[in-house]
């Protein structure tokens, strides 16, 4: 079932590409996500999803609420939704084509890091240190796991896979327990204490 979220309505900015144009304003639209772990909430802008919250998190950006977004708002919602469902009660589902992610308020950086993380295999695990070499070089291993913490698409472009190259977990934007929960879920880790 889709629920919508009343929010306080604000204005959102996001930058044009051409730093010399003044801000554009631009709609943004919250609604829930209810899921067999609790109630995700989504950000969508008409271009596509802009992040994703977990259950119990802030929604990062502010936004209006979702009852007057477009059909195609709408119906991008409603595939996230079933999408959401399925991975979390772990069925492998390939992400839809039809899910856009809107990425115009994030760095080329971070857009380079979530490049790598969408075409890193389901089911492995990378280091920091390998995603840093992918991203432009080992020296890179802190900006990279700052970007991997500005995801706003996590589960949906996997920063969860990454880990420390002693085998820890590191660290994650909605809690090391979700990490471990996603890292159980997906078998790449064991329940109980050796998920470090």
């Amino acid at each position: 079932t889709l629920r919508l979220v009343a929010l306080k309505t604000a204005p959102v900015y996001l930058m044009k590409k051409n730093p010399s144009s003044a801000k554009t304003p631009v709609r943004l639209f919250v609604f829930s996500c209810p899921t067999p772990w609790g109630d995700f909430y989504a950000v969508h802008s008409a271009r596509g999803l802009v992040s994703l919250d977990f259950p119990g998190c802030p929604v990062r950006p502010r936004a209006e609420n979702g009852t007057k977004a477009s059909a195609a708002v709408l119906a991008r919602h409603k595939i996230l939704c079933r999408w959401l469902c399925r991975t979390l009660s772990g069925r492998r589902a390939a992400l839809p084509r039809a899910l856009r992610l809107d990425t115009r308020r994030l760095s080329p950086f971070v857009r380079r890091i979530l490049g790598a993380l969408a075409s890193f295999p389901r089911g492995k695990t990378l280091s920091y240190a390998a995603l840093a070499e992918k991203c432009g070089g080992k020296h890179l291993v802190r900006a990279v796991a700052r970007g991997c913490g500005a995801n706003p698409f996590p589960i949906l472009i996997p920063c969860h896979r990454v880990i420390y190259s002693n085998g820890g977990l590191g660290g994650f934007s909605g809690g090391i327990q979700w990490k471990k929960r996603l890292l159980v879920l997906e078998k790449l880790c064991q329940p109980g204490p050796q998920c470090i």
